[in-house]
């Protein structure tokens, strides 16, 4: 005859445990994605310019990095497993992200570097995965609540990274005192830092949030210094971007004659903005600290498009184009002149990266599924007048700022895959919630 009361207990002692560890192992997991102080050791502290630079980031033991995310993922599955039904509900519902990751996995056929595409592409499972595992947890207020703490703990650590540590802190070589807190470039500390601004900003507009209320303001007052402080024009350009259209997302909850006219009113003022740019461009990159290239990337786009050209359909697999002077990368990096012979590492442009690895298939996919996917978000702020039904669309907005300049689409690997998984597996729960919830208001 079996225990019940045995099995109770048994069943109540895991749930209070999980209710201490997933918290805490969410936050550390999404430290870990992001990549902070641990590639910063692993590396040396070495800066874009330096003389070492290219030998530390090439010998560089990550083996540690590594083990800590094999640690993760399978962490993450047995969480999952734990969960199954729920989680099984949300991927038959799931269309284009697991469309896309197996277009991504089948690229290993046509992969110049079937190896890497492999390695990378299963990495790309077990950070989609624990995408998937924060969209059914978590509701959208614990997300909030959870990427508050992540992003707090990235804003202290890399101020006293930078007061304790300074060759650290700071970059050298080309970049001179630039601040990059606890992350290898000044450019990916200022994404996560605009990141934090958003999430800071949420938590300081829910009414619900009585207490501490002044902590997300102050947080939000230091991230922004912190983002001037590192120098980096594409993240302060992206700040005001982000801001702005925080800020114009609020339209949405208004009535439709307001909200046609707020952004007709909008895109008055955005044709007036690009026209004087149009006669003051040299104005405009000055003040973010670019030039007309944007730093050479305009050059490296140019030499990309030809290679995109070569395989335009399927591309050259994911992982398989960047490798120096080895394959059809050599040809860009040849092109491009002294810089290249050092090895370019990528074409800072996120698209362009998806159709370097899967071609335009790949990128058809992805922005079918964008699409559609910024269309629920839109529709969930106007169903919903919680604060944190803000995220999904910010962040699907941001995805495409980010990748203007800058590449995190390049790899499935990072906190921002994590995150734009997340986004699009919890638009599936906010559906299926809030289409339960309508029928029990209108049941009653």
């Amino acid at each position: 005859m079996v225990d019940i009361s045995t099995k109770f207990n048994k069943t109540s002692t895991l749930s209070q445990f999980l209710k201490v560890f997933e918290p805490a192992f969410t936050v550390a997991a999404l430290f870990i994605f992001s990549r902070g102080i641990i590639n910063l050791i692993i590396t040396n502290g070495a800066s874009q310019g330096d003389k070492n630079a290219l030998t530390s980031l090439s010998t560089g033991n990550y083996a540690i990095f590594n083990g800590l995310l094999m640690l993760v993922y399978l962490i993450t599955f047995t969480l999952l497993i734990l969960r199954w039904r729920k989680v099984l509900a949300v991927i038959i519902k799931d269309r284009y992200i697991s469309i896309y990751l197996g277009i991504v996995l089948l690229s290993y056929f046509w992969s110049d570097f079937p190896q890497d595409t492999l390695k990378y592409g299963l990495s790309g499972v077990g950070c989609t995965a624990f995408g998937l595992y924060l969209a059914t947890r978590y509701t959208p207020k614990e997300q909030i609540k959870i990427l508050f703490w992540t992003f707090a703990l990235m804003l202290i650590s890399s101020i006293l990274m930078a007061i304790a540590i300074p060759q650290y802190g700071f970059m050298s070589g080309a970049h001179e005192g630039a601040l990059r807190g606890i992350f290898t470039h000044k450019n990916g500390f200022g994404q996560k830092m605009i990141l934090g601004v958003l999430i800071f900003l949420i938590t300081a507009l829910d009414r619900r949030n009585k207490n501490n209320s002044w902590l997300p303001w102050l947080y939000v007052f230091i991230s922004i210094v912190l983002i001037v402080l590192s120098q980096s024009g594409n993240a302060l350009l992206g700040l005001v971007i982000m801001l702005t259209l925080f800020f114009i997302a609020r339209i949405f909850r208004s009535r439709y004659e307001i909200m046609i006219s707020a952004f007709l009113a909008c895109a008055i003022v955005g044709l007036m903005a690009i026209t004087w740019l149009a006669g003051h461009e040299d104005v405009f990159f000055a003040a973010i600290g670019e030039d007309a290239t944007l730093t050479g990337r305009t050059v490296i786009w140019q030499y990309v498009w030809d290679q995109i050209q070569q395989r335009p359909w399927l591309g050259y697999g994911y992982q398989g184009f960047w490798h120096d002077l080895d394959g059809a990368s050599a040809y860009v990096n040849l092109a491009f002149g002294p810089y290249g012979k050092n090895g370019i590492p990528h074409s800072h442009n996120g698209f362009l990266e998806i159709l370097l690895a899967t071609g335009f298939l790949g990128l058809s996919v992805f922005l079918i599924g964008f699409v559609i996917n910024l269309v629920k978000a839109i529709a969930l702020i106007r169903t919903n007048r919680d604060m944190e039904t803000f995220w999904p669309l910010l962040y699907l907005t941001y995805t495409i700022v980010a990748n203007l300049v800058e590449n995190p689409l390049k790899s499935l690997d990072n906190m921002l895959w994590v995150l734009y998984s997340a986004t699009i597996f919890s638009l599936i729960t906010y559906q299926s919630q809030y289409l339960t919830n309508n029928k029990s208001s209108s049941s009653d």
